[in-house]
């Protein structure tokens, strides 16, 4: 996460990827993820239409967009903080761990 916390904004390029951990691992570090608007990734960002693109004419208009407006920095920082509980490392561990203790249970 070191590397992340030393940049403002990240660009995630797959399509259609079923979660993007990259992407979640870019909002833990602060980040401002624009992601394709396909697959998991859309989830991880909120589905904010400000960080979600179809085609690089969009992504370059909403990277232009968010770079040049503080104040949108903010809102968007401010969105992804209040959810980023649900897709951080400790809730992660977390969830894994009940999955494999009900499956323990189970056996």
């Amino acid at each position: 996460t070191s590397l992340l916390e030393t940049h403002k904004y990240g660009l995630h390029g797959m399509e259609y990827e079923h979660f993007g951990m990259v992407v979640a691992e870019m909002r833990e570090a602060g980040m401002i993820p624009f992601v394709h608007k396909s697959g998991g990734q859309v989830e991880i960002v909120e589905g904010i239409p400000d960080l979600c693109y179809r085609d690089k004419e969009r992504l370059i208009k909403q990277v232009s967009k968010v770079t040049k407006n503080k104040k949108l920095q903010q809102r968007l920082r401010k969105k992804l903080l209040e959810s980023e509980r649900e897709f951080n490392a400790d809730t992660f561990r977390q969830r894994m761990r009940n999955i494999v203790d009900a499956r323990a249970q189970s056996i």
